[in-house]
C-alpha cells in the first residue's frame, strides 16, 4: 500500500484518509508490571490493535536524527521532536521515538536533519535496553 503524506494526515490512494506515521505509533496506552529482572515495576507499552496490524509491515516515517550512540553501527534514533525537545530530553513520551536499523552504514548526518526511511515495523514491549519501536530492514529515502 502506498501512502502519501499531506500535513499531519496521509491520504490513501483511494482517498481515504489514515492518521500520519507519528499519529498511528501513538495509538498506545501503559501499564505496569513486576519485572524480575529490573527488579521491580516497569512501564510497559499495550499497542493498539491498529498497531498490531501495522507490525511486520512497510513503513514510512519523516523524523529528526538524533546523534545517540547505538550498540549496533548501522542504528539510528528518529524523533518527532528534534534534539532540545525530544523524548531523552523530557520533550514528550517513549511514542516519539523509533530506533532505525539501516542496510547500509548510517551516513553523515548533522543533528536534527529531517531524515525519511523506510522499512519493517516491529513493536517492542519486551527488549528494555531498546525503543519501542523499530523500524528494521531500513533504508533513507530522502535528507531534508
Amino acid at each position: 500500500m502506498m501512502i502519501l503524506v499531506s500535513g499531519s494526515h496521509c491520504l490513501l490512494a483511494q482517498g481515504e484518509e489514515e492518521l500520519s506515521p507519528w499519529q498511528t505509533l501513538s495509538q498506545l496506552k501503559y501499564k505496569q508490571r513486576y519485572d524480575e529482572k529490573a527488579g521491580g515495576l516497569v512501564t510497559v507499552p499495550e499497542f493498539s490493535p491498529m498497531l498490531k496490524a501495522r507490525e511486520n509491515t512497510e513503513f514510512i516515517i519523516l523524523g529528526y536524527y538524533l546523534p545517540f550512540e547505538m550498540p549496533e553501527k548501522n542504528q539510528m534514533v528518529l524523533s518527532f521532536y528534534p534534539y532540545a525537545s525530544c523524548f531523552f530530553c523530557g520533550g514528550g513520551g517513549p511514542e516519539t521515538a523509533v530506533e532505525v536499523e539501516l542496510n547500509e552504514a548510517i551516513p553523515k548526518l548533522k543533528m536534527d536533519e529531517l531524515v525519511r526511511v523506510k522499512g519493517k515495523l516491529k513493536l517492542n514491549d519486551k527488549d528494555w535496553n531498546r525503543l519501542i519501536f523499530i523500524i528494521e530492514d531500513a533504508v533513507i529515502i530522502e535528507r531534508i
